[in-house]
């Protein structure tokens, strides 16, 4: 059997052929009548949508349910994993996939493409109400001609160098020509042939008028044969004119077809590569006939797509396809993880931990208005530990998905960074029941999945991608790459800690709250000691690895370079707290500034796309580190400005802050 590449070029030469004759066949009959409108007039039946939550589709190197595909996808259209319908009802992701799929007339119409900036419709020429809004491929259509010229001028433009605007109307187009591929990605189900009177066709034509494109597998032979004579027929026969017409269209829909690979191959097959409806009908134009069991599914397609507006028959025709392409993705033992990775995104454990951690800070904030409620103390403690462990959950359940550590990507990072430093300040409170733990927890949590959230919806991009070939193996994330991680987490949270110290000077909260920095000073030298310990095994397992991947433990590598940077300048600090060179706003100040060190070396290092450390790079994170920096700066200048108005009353009590 041809391989999918194979196949592709063939159906591209295909429709070359077909295209470059189509210009005689003007004056010929069109083949059928044009179709009516997909329109969808009643609610989605919630078997039938929990149905297709559950198929399973190869997508980006990997397996995943459905719903993962149309929750991405929607995203990174509008914004958010859901729309409102032309009646204003909400659809969630599958539910507005299904409508792409099975009434694509009635998905042109929701208003789903996110436009953040006015200038793209004026420079489109389109009128708008808003700065910032959402509308439908309708609305855009008439500028599509226009957009696709201006967006393949504007790729040429490097990226660091395009306006605002270019990139966000690049984005638009790539927008809707995703959104255009899913509207036509079951029309080759529901095409209809009508071969008669196609000249070397007309033998396969069915007595009884158009037929399925599954009726025409059994005569793959023959359609070979007819292809090849009609290529070399004579272009002004009426018969050959009509059999272009008939097929230019099967041709672009077995194109589009290709969008979504269901079906799994059979177990005994070693590849890898998932069939999709359009690998399976582009078959003919190679005079081959699928497999059985596989034409059976694509005529199950077409079956559902013919009982779309009728929901029993719909859900009756769903349920036979999920058993079919379920029980191919069992035998290849791909199927696994799927239900799984559905409860994932229906529990949506991190939106809610972000929610309660919310909750967290506004209790707090109470709490410090009435420092004595035992009450308000509880709750507190309560909603900080209760998201902590349903994002402990979250990350469980990721890596039982993926049966990876939870590291494997910057938005697994945010959630395991956010997590472990919640469980250090969990530790801190229980040692030291000062509310100083419970209040940057809430900060950190909050904060931390914000971001992490953020990220999210400006890359629209599957959390869960395809490993990196250099990172495809367990033990080296789950040691080198997680440890490093936990210890870098702690650098973070250090020099958060010092935040409250910078702050509680300058609004002298000291005169407030008897005993706040001394403590606080201990705590943040003991993260700081915590997280050089993490950082220096995970620096010298992340040496081993890369003997073992490249041949030597250290080369200076730029990443390598960011590595030891973080572990010198947390041993300046922790050397001179102890040879007494600094005291308390010098270990404050100074692990504000091993924050930025953290941040650049972790990161920063990162967007040099250089070294062989260069797969880490992140598009669109050079600016919020650059905002970083500068607030961290400025905290280092309000410590600075603090210590000059303490400096008087310091005098009076010079051995505050002594470590020693």
């Amino acid at each position: 059997m041809k391989t999918l590449r194979t196949l592709s070029i063939s159906i591209l030469l295909t429709i070359f052929v077909l295209t470059s004759l189509s210009a005689l066949a003007q004056d010929a009959p069109a083949a059928a009548s044009a179709p009516a409108k997909l329109l969808r007039t009643q609610a989605w039946d919630k078997e039938a949508v929990g149905l297709f939550e559950s198929l399973a589709i190869q997508e980006g190197g990997r397996i995943k349910p459905l719903k993962t595909y149309a929750d991405v996808l929607l995203l990174k259209l509008n914004g958010r994993r859901s729309c409102r319908d032309a009646q204003e009802a909400k659809l969630d992701g599958t539910q507005w996939l299904m409508d792409c799929l099975f009434f694509p007339d009635s998905a042109r119409q929701y208003k789903m493409f996110l436009i953040e900036n006015s200038d793209v419709l004026v420079d489109l020429g389109l009128s708008y109400t808003k700065r910032r809004d959402r509308y439908s491929y309708d609305d855009l259509v008439a500028a599509r001609t226009l957009l696709m010229d201006r967006a393949r001028t504007y790729s040429s433009i490097e990226a660091p160098l395009r306006r605002l605007g270019q990139t966000q109307l690049i984005n638009l187009a790539t927008n809707m020509m995703d959104f255009e591929s899913l509207t036509h990605a079951l029309d080759v189900v529901r095409m209809r042939l009508d071969l008669r009177d196609t000249g070397p066709f007309s033998a396969l034509a069915a007595g009884t008028g158009p037929q399925p494109v599954s009726a025409l597998f059994p005569k793959a032979a023959e359609f070979s044969v007819a292809l090849q004579a009609l290529r070399q027929g004579q272009a002004q026969d009426p018969g050959h004119a009509a059999a272009m017409r008939a097929l230019n269209p099967l041709g672009e829909a077995v194109d589009s077809a290709s969008t979504l690979s269901f079906i799994a191959p059979p177990a005994t097959d070693a590849t890898s590569e998932w069939r999709s409806l359009g690998s399976l009908a582009g078959q003919l134009f190679g005079g081959q006939t699928p497999p059985a069991d596989e034409a059976a599914v694509f005529s199950t397609f077409e079956a559902l797509a013919d009982a779309a507006p009728t929901p029993a028959v719909f859900t009756e025709k769903a349920r036979a396809l999920h058993t079919a392409l379920a029980v191919r993705a069992q035998v290849r033992g791909e199927y696994r993880a799927i239900g799984l990775e559905v409860l994932y995104h229906k529990a949506d454990l991190v939106y809610y931990s972000l929610c309660f951690y919310v909750l967290c800070f506004l209790g707090v904030a109470a709490s410090w208005v009435r420092p004595k409620s035992l009450l308000l103390y509880r709750s507190d403690l309560f909603l900080l530990a209760l998201p902590t462990v349903l994002l402990a959950i979250a990350i469980a359940m990721r890596c039982t998905i993926r049966l990876r550590p939870p590291v494997t990507t910057l938005y697994e990072t945010i959630l395991f960074v956010v997590w472990s430093a919640i469980v250090v300040c969990l530790f801190i409170e229980w040692i030291q029941r000062n509310k100083l733990g419970l209040s940057m927890g809430a900060i950190l949590g909050m904060i931390g999945l914000f971001l992490a959230n953020k990220y999210e919806v400006m890359e629209g991009e599957d959390t869960m991608p395809s490993m990196v070939a250099v990172l495809n193996t367990n033990f080296w994330l789950g040691t080198h790459v997680t440890t490093i991680t936990i210890g870098y987490a702690a650098g973070l949270l250090a020099g958060a800690l010092s935040h409250a110290f910078v702050f509680g000077k300058l609004f002298r909260v000291d005169k407030k709250v008897a005993g706040y920095y001394r403590p606080l000073d201990r705590v943040v030298y003991g993260v700081l000691c915590f997280s050089l310990l993490f950082s220096i095994v995970g620096t010298i397992l992340g040496g081993i690895w890369a003997n073992e991947s490249w041949g030597r433990f250290w080369g200076w590598d730029p990443k390598e370079n960011g590595a030891l940077l973080i572990c010198l300048w947390q041993l300046t600090i922790l050397h001179a707290v102890r040879g007494r060179y600094i005291r308390d706003y010098g270990l404050h100040l100074a692990s504000v500034f091993g924050a930025v060190v953290v941040a650049f070396s972790w990161f920063g290092v990162n967007q040099l796309g250089v070294g062989l450390h260069s797969y880490g790079f992140t598009s669109g994170i050079s600016k919020a580190l650059l905002i970083f920096y500068s607030i961290e700066c400025v905290v280092m200048a309000l410590g600075v400005l603090a210590w000059g108005l303490d400096r008087g009353p310091r005098a009076e009590n010079p051995t505050e802050g002594n470590l020693a």
